[in-house]
């Protein structure tokens, strides 16, 4: 039980980051993930990708496609809205394991969204060249008030 708590642990305090704010959010702005201390305990640098200057359209990019997917299944779930918590944490066991997931959750209203999608790029390579408008993530769990759909 002990060692499920640690793991609990340091898989929570190994997210890399989380954005809030109370506009509405058709990005995730390069000064919202500057204001996140990479100094700050808990703070896990993260692979490549996630650093350079082109993770914040990689993020938006991801959060299109969670809306869209929900669109098509779900309208009542979305993706787009005020309270968007993101984090791109490593797996470390499962099907995905070693890979990292992107998982947004969206509170909105009584009601809350969650999403894990998988990169369709090599997350340990530079994001620079990548075609935001393209299709970078694949929803791989989606779920609307704890139900999957």
């Amino acid at each position: 039980m002990k060692s499920i708590q640690i793991t609990l642990f340091l898989a929570i305090s190994s997210l890399v980051f989380f954005v809030s704010s109370g506009e509405f959010i058709s990005s995730v702005s390069a000064e919202k993930m500057s204001n996140i201390s990479k100094d700050a305990p808990g703070f896990t640098k993260g692979p490549e990708s996630a650093q350079d200057s082109m993770w914040q359209y990689i993020v938006n990019n991801a959060i299109r496609a969670a809306d869209e997917y929900a669109t098509e299944r779900n309208p009542n779930s979305v993706f787009i809205g005020q309270n968007l918590q993101i984090d791109f944490a490593q797996q470390h066991a499962g099907e995905y394991e070693g890979r990292h997931l992107l998982k947004i959750v969206n509170k909105h209203d009584a009601n809350t969204s969650f999403a894990m999608l998988l990169p369709l790029f090599d997350e340990y390579a530079s994001s620079e060249d990548l075609d935001d408008e393209g299709q970078l993530w694949q929803v791989v769990v989606v779920k609307f008030n704890g139900k999957d759909f």
